[in-house]
């Protein structure tokens, strides 16, 4: 078992995802996907979109995500939606 930490950026455009190993913090995947920003993109397709790269990371099935950090400029206000 491995224990994850997880980073997302989402920008306008897209979203980038990085998993480090929390012990040595290396980098054990990486994924991309469209806009997680909800004023682009509209809830639905956000929450699909960070979905989508979450799983795109394939990460082994006993991995245990000890934390999931999300940049995105829409976090700062209240959702459209």
């Amino acid at each position: 078992m491995r224990n994850v930490i997880i980073g997302a950026d989402g920008g306008g455009t897209k979203t980038n995802l990085v998993a480090l190993d929390a012990a040595t913090g290396r980098k054990v995947a990486t994924a991309a996907t469209g806009s997680i920003n909800v004023y682009f993109a509209g809830m639905e397709e956000a929450v699909a979109n960070m979905k989508a790269a979450l799983a795109a990371l394939e990460l082994q099935e006993d991995d245990r995500i000890l934390a999931l950090a999300i940049g995105d400029p829409a976090m700062d206000d209240s959702s459209p939606e």
